[in-house]
């Protein structure tokens, strides 16, 4: 870690909130889902057990009516990535890399929150894949980092996220165990944050 963290010290807060925020919305939005999935359009409500959490994005829900929960989904995607792009901004400024490194690091992160943000577009798939790929150069570049700070309990989770996301994409390209997949998906966000929330947390304790 680098010495001069003092400046900014408020960006830990701003990300944990924001992804707090977002978890809350995203419940709230849930609850005003008219019903339907890909696997049964005629359910009533949002099942978390069945639908995609990008389901809540969309302007018509799988049964065919206006979807309610979209305005709240769509505050609640506001958040997470402006918050996550706090992160990947300001993150990569306290680790010993090379200015390449970098800024390979804050570039991938924030780009890949720009893509995950217009997921709820026609062009869902591509923003999805693009979100992915540069992603995980981010991610990579950070478990990597964590390997040599000697940090098991970081890196390690960071890989398992990792694999979980690769895994989700398998899955959907290749139309395997699809029924699972809204599980899964759920499975590996609530572990992307809690790794992000983990070096949040990492880094608070240093700049205090």
């Amino acid at each position: 870690m680098r010495q001069k963290v003092r400046q900014k010290n408020h960006w830990p807060f701003l990300t944990l909130i924001g992804i707090s925020i977002y978890l809350i919305l995203y419940i709230v939005a849930a609850s005003y889902y008219p019903g339907g999935s890909n696997f049964n359009k005629s359910q009533v409500g949002f099942q978390w057990l069945s639908n995609y959490w990008c389901e809540l994005l969309g302007e018509y829900s799988k049964n065919g009516f206006i979807n309610k929960a979209r305005p709240i989904a769509l505050v609640g995607m506001l958040f997470l990535s402006t918050s996550i792009s706090i992160f990947w901004i300001q993150f990569p400024n306290l680790l010993v890399l090379n200015k390449l490194s970098r800024r390979i690091i804050q570039f991938c992160g924030v780009l890949s929150m720009i893509f995950f943000s217009l997921i709820f577009t026609e062009f869902h798939d591509l923003l999805i894949g693009l979100a992915v790929l540069f992603g995980a150069i981010a991610f990579i570049l950070t478990i990597y980092v964590f390997y040599k700070l000697g940090n098991s309990k970081i890196y390690l989770f960071g890989t398992i996220c990792l694999i979980l996301v690769a895994f989700n994409n398998l899955i959907y390209l290749f139309d395997y165990l699809i029924d699972f997949l809204p599980i899964i998906q759920k499975i590996t966000f609530i572990s992307i944050f809690i790794w992000i929330s983990a070096i949040t947390i990492y880094v608070s304790k240093k700049l205090s």
